[in-house]
């Protein structure tokens, strides 16, 4: 038949002696079939129904009608249908039919084959009594609701279980197996003899044969290529079975492990993922720490020979070197902010502060820069401005400066100007826009989206410009991490305008009117008459100690080389203040902390100790403040910084 029916549900066995067994006889030999008939009928211990079909197209025809029946006996002898092949196109349309074959006296091996095949079980024609046909016709539908059971767990296990015999030429295999390795059940029978083929996908189920005989158990990972050329991962399992004077046997299963495998790369992957980041923020702190602490030494070098006379050549070179370094304290600190970007490891921290004077001062910073290129920058403060709000100051400010110095850069001729403008959303809470709108060249359409992707840059011909197009790529990420976002319009030859919207709070607390801060004079503060410098760099030992002595000439300072010989000198020395490298040869400058607050509490319990250091995430882990240092000075350090808190600490 060309039509394949569909399968019905298979009934579950009717043991009660009342109930009537539907039994299809598939036989073309009326005179035999009247025979089964006659001896179902006179069976007294359970009521048969029989319904018989001289051919398969007809029986097929019956198992897809209305009626549900408990057994088939199934002749492979059929005028339209011939041998083995009789039964797999029975079970190809059915396939969960209870199949009995029947077969001749000539053709006892091929009921075998039957069963391995699918059939539940075989009878040789005219070899068999009532009770043995009763039993047969009990047990297979016994037998067949157990394994229906058995494949639905092997399905939902992904397991499949199979045997071969090679003195018998018996081949089985569930149909998990079947479904595992690709193959429909039911299109082709194989035997022992056909799996011992290389090219048979059932030929991995073999590998035990080629272990030696005392081996009993066997277990091997494969990955394998289905018909279909799909990859999948199995994990097969054997055992050989000795029977007494006859040759052994195996059996064993065959389970899909895909799943596994894939959870197994995935949680490798992530693992990987992770250490990766671990060790790219490993690696990006230390370059940072050697590059920072080189450029202290310059920095500081700079500083030092601008204090000296100088003609206007040298004055000219000294300012080159400062502009260099600065530059490229930029970039080290974008690529540091990036990486804590990437990590998730940046915290947005919330504080009240002065809105019009935080913009007031990145515009004061940026003003010389675009005097230098005969640029006019301005800002407006929508009125009335909120002049207190909470947020994070310092990010807000990065997130301005890094757009502002961006069009400051990119502009040649014209105007930058900062807008600010806000609008309330709630009794205490604002939504504030800046637009920074800029004559420059402007941005081609298709590179506004990109342009906020790390290390991109916008190339103008015949210009170089100097950065490593990672500012506007934090600044987006700054403002999404603050709730808010950047918007960008522009026209090339018509400059661009930056829209960055940011919610921030109202501060409600009623807070003292207070002077601006001025810097206090130093020389009216009690100078420090002995400073511990624990330092390894000696260019760095030379910048602190020519700052320190500058400012206070009687000034006696001690210089420790490592952490070792730090804990000598305050075992047996006092200080009115402690300069301490955090990163040292021998060991870092908090566990020396932790040692003179513990160990030397009672001389240096109330010593000042301000960590020095390269590392920029130190005022986010706060790890000084654990270890008992006071504050922090940030290498390459401003001096003018350095002297208000040794001044703050020392009274």
């Amino acid at each position: 038949m060309n039509r394949k029916l569909t399968q019905r549900p298979l009934r579950q066995p009717l043991l009660d002696k009342r109930a009537v067994v539907q039994v299809l006889l598939i036989e073309d030999e009326a005179s035999y079939a009247g025979l089964v008939s006659l001896l179902l009928k006179n069976n007294p211990e359970q009521e048969y129904e029989i319904t018989i079909a001289d051919m398969l197209a007809s029986g097929l025809e019956q198992l897809g009608s209305e009626k549900d029946f408990d057994a088939v006996l199934l002749d492979l002898s059929l005028p339209d249908s011939k041998g083995i092949d009789t039964l797999l196109r029975l079970i190809d349309a059915f396939p969960n039919t209870n199949v009995i074959v029947l077969t001749g006296t000539s053709d006892r091996d091929q009921g075998v084959r039957a069963v391995g095949a699918g059939a539940q079980d075989y009878l040789v024609k005219g070899e068999f009594e009532p009770n043995q046909l009763y039993r047969v016709l009990r047990f297979s539908m016994e037998r067949k609701q157990i394994l229906m059971r058995l494949e639905e767990a092997q399905q939902i296990a992904r397991i499949g279980n199979w045997e071969f015999r090679p003195s018998e030429n018996f081949f089985f295999a569930s149909k998990e197996v079947y479904r595992i390795l690709g193959v429909p059940h039911g299109e082709q029978f194989f035997t022992y003899q056909d799996i011992q083929q290389a090219e048979s996908p059932f030929y991995l189920l073999r590998a035990q044969e080629d272990c030696p005989p005392e081996q009993r158990a066997f277990q091997q990972d494969l990955k394998i290529q289905r018909q279909n050329n799909q990859a999948v991962h199995v994990l097969l399992n054997s055992r050989r079975v000795e029977r007494i004077n006859q040759e052994s046997y195996f059996v064993g299963t065959l389970q899909d492990i895909t799943l596994q495998k894939r959870t197994e790369e995935l949680q490798r992957a992530q693992q990987l993922s992770e250490e990766t980041a671990r060790v790219r923020e490993q690696v990006i702190a230390t370059v940072s720490h050697e590059l920072r602490t080189p450029m202290n030494a310059i920095v500081g070098m700079s500083n030092l020979l601008t204090q000296t006379p100088l003609n206007k050549e040298q004055e000219e070179y000294v300012y080159s070197v400062q502009e260099a370094s600065h530059l490229l304290l930029g970039i080290i600190n974008d690529i540091l902010l990036t990486s804590s970007l990437q990590n998730d490891a940046l915290n947005i921290e919330e504080s009240a502060f002065d809105l019009p004077l935080t913009v007031r001062r990145i515009i004061d910073v940026l003003k010389p820069k675009a005097l230098a290129k005969g640029l006019l920058l301005t800002y407006a403060l929508s009125p009335p401005l909120p002049q207190r709000v909470r947020g994070d100051k310092q990010r807000i400010s990065q997130v301005l400066y890094n757009i502002l110095g961006n069009a400051v850069k990119f502009t040649e001729q014209g105007q930058v100007v900062l807008q600010v403008n806000w609008k309330e959303q709630s009794s205490d809470l604002i939504q504030v826009q800046f637009e920074i709108q800029d004559t420059g060249p402007g941005i081609p359409k298709d590179q506004q989206d990109s342009i906020f992707q790390a290390f991109n840059r916008i190339h103008t011909p015949g210009k170089q410009q100097e950065g490593t197009g990672l500012g506007l790529s934090i600044a987006k990420q700054l403002a999404e991490r603050m709730n808010g976002h950047i918007h960008l319009t522009s026209e090339v030859g018509k400059g661009a305008k930056f829209t960055i919207h940011l919610p921030l709070k109202l501060e409600t607390e009623q807070t003292k009117t207070t002077p601006s801060p001025t810097t206090p004079s130093l020389k009216n503060t009690t100078p420090p008459r002995r400073i511990l410098i624990v330092e390894d760099h000696p260019m760095n030992q030379i910048v602190l100690r020519k700052t320190l002595e500058k400012e206070w000439s009687e000034i006696d300072i001690v210089i420790a080389n490592s952490g070792t010989q730090a804990r000598q000198v305050l075992e047996n020395s006092l200080f009115d203040l402690i300069l301490m490298d955090v990163q040292l040869p021998d060991e870092d400058g908090f566990s020396i902390t932790r040692y003179l607050r513990t160990v030397l509490s009672h001389r240096h319990a109330t010593t000042p100790v301000l960590a020095m250091t390269a590392q920029t995430q130190i005022a986010e882990d706060e790890r000084y403040l654990e270890a008992g240092m006071n504050d922090y000075i940030l290498k390459p350090f401003n001096p003018e910084e350095l002297f208000e808190k040794i001044a703050q600490y020392v009274k």
